[in-house]
């Protein structure tokens, strides 16, 4: 199964999914993410110095590490990842619930976060939004008819999303 969280900067994304990861987890189920970073700039490497870096700065398009469990992918700007283009990486792994931070115009099931009032315009460009995650800065009737939830209410959100994610078996 695959949920996305998607939302502007700051609305409590990454904070959210954090305890949504260790709630699955804590269930027994083995979870896999995916971060989309939405700004165009380079992302940092992760090995500056060691022999994959160094095989980048000869040429090389993309480069992967493996040690045991451990495997580290990174490429060069020549490659413009889709969402469809890691999920068949993904393939690979024996996760039961996959959420994906970002990627706000993919097909799977969303829970959106408004931290303002601006933000509501989000809920009218994307699809499959299964519940909404609001900030106290919002009123609550204005937001949408399905399942809804406070930024406080992080329990009450929890136990409803692994309901859905059992439900949607």
């Amino acid at each position: 199964m695959i949920i996305q969280f998607v939302g502007y900067s700051n609305s409590g994304k990454t904070t959210m999914l954090e305890k949504t990861i260790s709630y699955f987890a804590a269930k027994g189920l083995s979870v896999a993410t995916i971060k989309h970073h939405g700004h165009s700039e380079e992302l940092q490497s992760l090995d500056e110095g060691k022999d994959s870096w160094r095989h980048r700065q000869a040429g090389a398009m993309a480069t992967s590490v493996c040690a045991g469990p451990n495997f580290q992918f990174q490429s060069t700007k020549q490659i413009n990842w889709t969402l469809a283009d890691i999920l068949s990486i993904y393939q690979q792994i024996p996760y039961d619930v996959l959420f994906v931070e970002g990627f706000k115009k993919e097909k799977y099931d969303k829970i959106v976060f408004i931290q303002k009032e601006e933000d509501m315009s989000l809920l009218d460009n994307v699809e499959n939004c299964c519940a909404v995650v609001y900030w106290d800065t919002v009123q609550k009737e204005m937001i949408y008819k399905g399942p809804v939830f406070s930024i406080c209410e992080e329990e009450l959100f929890l136990e409803w999303l692994y309901s859905f994610y059992k439900h949607s078996l």
